[in-house]
């Protein structure tokens, strides 16, 4: 990817092969929030560990840590400290300290909540409004609160007390029923894709009797649920796996994202990403699927999830959410569907910057049609039923940054069912994802 360009990178020749080696990046001093501390500053985790807890043990001065509570004695949930007395400069008790993010499940004294979606959204909105809309949500909930009780102010009682019952693996309920799935919208082209990466990623899991399948967040995260779904009515076993720590999950309706709470005590296994990424994707006894998103992805399966640089034409360049779990997960699972729709913009000849390899790639799933990996190229193997070819292969030439290559027997990819679009309208009444 772009990221070995970076100085840290090198190519080490060993007895085994030729090694990347990353090198070590020690912070100063690192920021945690924990559950709950002891006097000392022992600090304990609520698992999922999430990105674990390394990047705080390899700071150099120590740690300063945020807590939800501070506990005389916290030898009752020894099982929980992950980070020693010795390794913390100092701990400050904050409750909802996670604020956005939540905290999960009753392993402590510390009070669990939900993460505020909302916020999320209102943050995302105010970024995409106008420099002044970003200025003033900045103001209002990161400058202005000098304490973490002038924090809490501001968001609220109410929401705080919406954020507290959110945590109980059943409010799902009340989500569903405050948002009623749209049963006669049309659908629209995201959900065309997720249909299609679904129908894909659902023979593969058939065809492969993969162990686990691993969702990407945002649409690919649907279309993994609905490919899952499906191959097991095929009688497939597959395990859902998340990358921050999870294993064998099962999705809650009304809640379309991957790391949703509420589907944690689903779970047969909650750990942390160093598990996930680091010993199942790529253990050699466990075959994973994965299903990615992709802002950008090229003619090579590379993805861009990093950059989109800005033209000649004045456009600015803009930064993506990086890399996340996307590159150990590109690198390392056995097969991987991408799901995207087919804009100009965002199936490129070659991407600007490459944020995970291509190469395990096999199905770029879209809106217009679905190709495949066929002699290192990507071929166009099917199109929806019931469009003009000509018109309709004449509109995927257009928008494709590479040349086009059509199999000889193209498949009529059939529309969606209403059960399909049901049950991720189910998952995402909202459209935060599925959005037209």
């Amino acid at each position: 990817s772009s990221m070995e360009a970076n100085d840290g990178f090198a190519r080490v020749p060993t007895p085994w092969g030729e090694v990347g080696m990353l090198e070590a990046f020690a912070p100063d001093v690192a920021l945690v929030h924990a559950a709950v501390s002891d006097r000392e500053g022992n600090l304990a985790f609520h698992p999922p560990l999430l990105e674990g807890v390394w990047g705080a043990l390899a700071s150099k001065r120590g740690v300063i840590a945020s807590v939800e509570k501070v506990v005389d004695d916290i030898t009752p949930w020894a099982h929980l400290v992950r980070i020693p007395a010795h390794r913390v400069l100092a701990v400050a008790e904050a409750p909802m300290g996670a604020h956005p993010g939540g905290l999960y499940g009753s392993f402590t004294p510390a009070e669990p909540y939900a993460e505020d979606l909302e916020h999320w959204v209102a943050a995302r909105d105010a970024t995409r409004a106008s420099d002044d809309e970003w200025t003033g949500f900045v103001q209002r909930w990161v400058l202005e609160p000098e304490t973490q009780l002038e924090y809490l102010e501001v968001l609220g009682t109410e929401r705080i007390d919406r954020l507290r019952s959110r945590a109980d693996r059943q409010s799902w309920q009340a989500d569903a029923a405050e948002h009623p799935v749209d049963e006669v919208a049309p659908v629209n082209d995201w959900e065309l894709a997720t249909v299609h990466g679904a129908r894909a990623l659902s023979e593969r899991l058939v065809d492969s009797g993969a162990d686990a399948v691993l969702a990407g967040a945002g649409v690919a995260n649907l279309a993994t649920w609905l490919g899952v779904e499906l191959a097991r009515e095929r009688g497939a076993d597959t395990l859902l796996t998340a990358e921050l720590g999870l294993l064998g999950y099962e999705p809650t309706p009304a809640d379309p994202f991957v790391f949703n709470h509420r589907a944690f005590p689903s779970s047969t296994m909650v750990a942390d990403s160093d598990m996930v990424l680091g010993c199942l994707v790529p253990g050699p006894g466990t075959l994973t699927l994965a299903c990615l998103g992709a802002a950008q992805v090229d003619s090579a399966g590379n993805i861009n999830s990093t950059e989109i640089r800005g033209g000649a034409d004045g456009d600015r360049s803009v930064f993506l959410v990086g890399s996340g779990g996307g590159n150990d997960v590109a690198s390392t699972a056995d097969d991987i569907v991408v799901v995207t729709t087919l804009t100009d913009r965002r199936t490129v000849r070659e991407c600007p910057y490459v944020t995970s390899p291509g190469d395990r790639v096999s199905v770029i799933a879209t809106d217009m049609g679905v190709f495949e990996r066929r002699a290192g190229r990507f071929v166009l193997v099917g199109i929806p039923a019931g469009v003009d070819r000509t018109d309709h292969l004449a509109a995927i030439e257009e928008r494709l940054a590479w040349p086009l290559e059509v199999a000889e027997s193209l498949e009529d990819l059939p529309a969606p069912s209403q059960d399909e679009i049901l049950r991720l309208r189910t998952w995402d009444p909202q459209g935060l994802f599925l959005r037209a």
